[in-house]
């Protein structure tokens, strides 16, 4: 469990980061003079656009091999505003003769890209929230850029113990006769916490927070005396899987549909319980 727990989470940071350290990148690919040698074909490639800008490209040339550039205005074809959707075998062409009289030296081209953050609506989110030890969870978001949650879960199983299990024994029970486990089990699982919510793209946003968890796993039992006389019945805290304190969280907020969020997170308490919550909220207003 806890290696399984901690490769989920890894891999989600690992994506996460993949995502933000993306680089927006132009290389050009070939050149190539035509009509009579007055114009010059330049080809180019993009490696990323974000979802968040909108980008103006502009072609450039040096003469000197690189060490100067000036910007070219007599450009025709995919130059100017930038098509998200296009980005490889990108062509532009340039009208030699209209920007200068002659053309030498060590000629090198250069493609500029020039962007302008898109203003971004503010985003607000309801989830109905579900793990495997707590299945009634709610989860409030509100972002833009940035922004924050709130999250409540539980199992309303507030059952409380009289007896922990540890190194495979009940303790402090009197000395003296024997126990037994039960059939049956029960849980008490509660956590609220909140945090930093961060917009990835259009479609992806990661959250990130802590609070106040508890997981108690408890087992039923029941001690006799030496002369099998039922002594007293209860619950067992099993201590190697029961956890309470700071509770830490990653997660992932995806958009299956425009209007119908999805969520993901990995949890833990005092870094020694782990596991996992999805939900699937709504969008209450976008503005």
């Amino acid at each position: 469990m806890l290696k399984r727990s901690s490769f989920c989470i890894i891999f989600t940071l690992l994506f996460s980061l993949q995502i933000f350290a993306q680089k927006t990148d132009v290389a050009v690919s070939k050149t190539e003079l035509i009509e009579n040698n007055t114009k010059v074909n330049v080809y180019y490639n993009i490696s990323f656009l974000s979802e968040t800008k909108t980008y103006v490209s502009s072609l450039h040339l040096s003469t000197d091999g690189g060490a100067t550039f000036a910007k070219l205005s007599a450009v025709s074809g995919d130059i100017g505003a930038v098509n998200q959707t296009k980005t490889k075998n990108l062509k532009a062409v340039w009208d030699i003769f209209k920007d200068v009289d002659e053309l030498s030296g060590s000629v090198v081209f250069k493609v500029v890209l020039e962007f302008t953050n898109i203003p971004l609506s503010v985003k607000e989110l309801c989830f109905y929230q579900f793990s495997p030890t707590a299945p009634f969870g709610a989860m409030y978001v509100k972002y833009a850029r940035f922004g924050y949650y709130g999250s409540l879960q539980t199992n309303f199983g507030f059952k409380s113990s009289n007896a922990v299990y540890a190194n495979e024994g009940i303790q402090a029970l009197p000395s003296g006769g024997y126990w037994q486990l039960g059939t049956t089990e029960k849980q008490s699982r509660f956590s609220i916490t909140a945090g930093l919510v961060g917009r990835i793209s259009k479609t992806f946003a990661f959250t990130l927070g802590g609070g106040f968890g508890h997981r108690a796993l408890l087992w039923e039992y029941s001690s006799y005396n030496p002369d099998d006389s039922k002594r007293d019945n209860g619950f067992a805290k099993v201590d190697d899987v029961s956890a309470t304190g700071l509770q830490t969280e990653f997660g992932l907020i995806w958009y299956a549909q425009p209007r119908i969020p999805i969520s993901c997170s990995i949890q833990n308490i005092n870094f020694s319980y782990y596991t996992y919550s999805i939900g699937v909220g709504i969008k209450l207003k976008s503005k």
